[in-house]
């Protein structure tokens, strides 16, 4: 515990210290008030019990149960951090079905309306994440498309839909917990060095969540660019991308006309490369350049973000494998940079072909 955590405790406990004894002390006035009719005052001021004055017996009273009630509070505390961690945990793990109760923790005595309001939250967001997986479920079973509509055209729509209902209520449910979270860590000035500590891992799982949101969100994304160019694209994407994190983008992106389908591939793409980011590399400054050098075009997308061995295979590296079969499908190259704690830097370089 840091000497300023330490100072805290001890100017709590001395107030709980001062509010008791004042209260004991009271009460000993009042009894000795209606038992003697002269001298009473005195009797408590000068009294002794077994050779010890009666003050001093108020004194250890009021370091028992100041004692007894900070530690109370701290284990009451404790379990309620547990059960929030924990239920964080069944969300951010996808353990959509397993059942989230806030009954327990809204039962303790020290359960205030700002916890409440986050064990509402995380019910919310389980809720809505447990609708959406059984609706998935469901329309996996269907197999008939609906007369006039290509399989393509459904897929599209259903990501549509997807994206609108995660923004519009997991997100908002996520965020909302962040700002409730802040304002706890914010006021909490007497919890024991495990329990801020406990905060904050609950505060990173929620960090974490919201980039995985953002990430999805990012994925799911339509492929194609409706009718902008690939460089309005990019950079539109680049802008909304740079409100909603904190990381720092820096970008430069030459104007370049190509075939439809090479533009939707590229976009996509870039798609991919800036949600494989937001989920494994917590970087805090993300460039991305598109360059024209002759007949070839180069992009380069780099991150200051943890890195990885290039060398090991990792389930993380999904989607570069999927980013790597995209750019060698358009006749391109793909190269990858990353050390350990040392960001990454994917370099992508493609034969300019203007005939469709």
């Amino acid at each position: 515990m840091t000497s300023e955590k330490k100072k805290t405790v001890l100017a709590v406990l001395f107030r709980r210290f001062i509010f008791f004894f004042l209260l004991l002390f009271l009460l000993s006035l009042l009894v000795s008030y209606s038992i003697l009719q002269e001298g009473w005052f005195l009797r408590v001021i000068q009294g002794r019990f077994m050779y010890f004055p009666l003050l001093f017996y108020l004194v250890i009273f009021a370091c028992l149960f100041s004692g007894f009630t900070f530690v109370g509070k701290v284990r009451t505390e404790k379990r309620l951090l547990d059960k929030i961690e924990m239920d964080v945990r069944k969300i951010v793990e996808r353990r959509y079905t397993e059942e989230v109760n806030t009954q327990a923790a809204a039962s303790t005595f020290f359960y205030d309306q700002k916890r409440k309001n986050i064990m509402q939250s995380i019910s919310e967001i389980q809720s809505k994440l447990t609708e959406m997986s059984k609706r998935a479920m469901e329309d996996s079973g269907k197999t008939q498309l609906p007369e006039g509509k290509t399989e393509e055209e459904i897929l599209q729509t259903e990501r549509h839909r997807i994206a609108r209902e995660l923004h519009d209520s997991v997100s908002q449910q996520l965020f909302a917990a962040m700002m409730l979270l802040s304002a706890i860590n914010q006021q909490i000035e007497s919890v024991p060095e495990s329990t801020a500590k406990q905060l904050l891992t609950i505060q990173t799982i929620l960090n974490e969540a919201q980039s995985e949101m953002r990430a999805l969100l990012l994925h799911l994304r339509p492929i194609n660019l409706e009718g902008n160019s690939l460089k309005q694209g990019i950079e539109h994407l680049l802008k909304e991308l740079s409100t909603k994190i904190s990381s720092s983008i820096k970008w430069e992106v030459d104007e370049v006309t190509l075939p439809p389908q090479v533009e939707d591939h590229l976009f996509r793409i870039v798609q991919e490369l800036l949600s494989n980011i937001l989920r494994h590399a917590r970087a805090e400054e993300l460039e991305l350049y598109m360059k024209v050098y002759d007949q070839t075009l180069s992009l380069r997308v780099i991150d200051d973000g943890v890195g990885f061995d290039t060398a090991k295979k990792k389930t993380g590296n999904y989607g570069l494998s999927n980013v790597k079969e995209r750019i060698h499908s358009l006749g391109g190259t793909m190269k990858v940079i990353s050390f350990p704690e040392q960001g990454s830097k994917v370099e992508l370089t493609l034969p300019i072909v203007t005939d469709a």
